[in-house]
């Protein structure tokens, strides 16, 4: 996975990156070449040198950070540092201790979404309005759209009575499809207030 991180004191840092994470199955892993919820820094190898180290940047420092695979340079993903929650709704909040390098799914006006692998919750998805001072999960792609599911997502935006009405008629092949509608509707339920 090529990389270029634009740092917050306005330098730009171009290589490989080496964060990837491991997921174990049934006499099966695979090995995903991103940065998961755990990773406190990017691990940047220029490659020049066969077994040159690693240059290692806090998530601290770096403003945003996008990504492509050399065999498909057109495919460009855009990655955010975000302090975030993991937990849904109203329960007690699991939340990072580092701010953790977020891919945006979804940008809106009023509202972004991401998506991250947290190594014990699976791949969750997370949003983040303009007055939020942290990212926060609302579902995980791995699941299927449960009414526990349901009752924590009108917890998360009860503060927008116009979102229960959807939430209500959500239906378990269109949150498959696409966790990320959702907020393309808050995005113009926040725009009209």
């Amino acid at each position: 996975m090529h990389a270029k991180l634009y740092l917050k004191n306005d330098s730009v840092v171009e290589g490989y990156l080496h964060n990837y994470f491991v997921v174990g199955g049934y006499m099966v892993s695979r090995t995903f070449h991103e940065p998961c919820s755990n990773d406190s820094v990017m691990r940047i190898n220029s490659f020049e040198k066969l077994f040159g180290k690693d240059r290692k940047y806090s998530n601290n420092d770096i403003d945003s950070m996008i990504t492509w695979k050399d065999a498909a340079p057109q495919y460009i993903m855009k990655w955010e540092p975000q302090s975030a929650i993991f937990s849904y709704g109203n329960q007690e909040p699991i939340a990072s201790d580092h701010p953790v390098m977020l891919k945006i799914a979804y940008q809106g006006k009023n509202v972004t979404g991401y998506i991250i692998n947290h190594r014990m919750f699976g791949y969750k998805c997370l949003y983040k309005t303009k007055d939020m001072s942290y990212a926060k999960a609302y579902f995980n792609i791995e699941k299927k759209l449960s009414e526990r599911r349901r009752k924590t997502m009108l917890e998360e935006f009860g503060n927008y009575p116009e979102m229960e009405k959807y939430i209500m008629k959500l239906d378990k092949k269109s949150m498959k499809a696409n966790p990320f509608a959702i907020l393309e509707v808050l995005d113009s339920v926040i725009e009209r207030q």
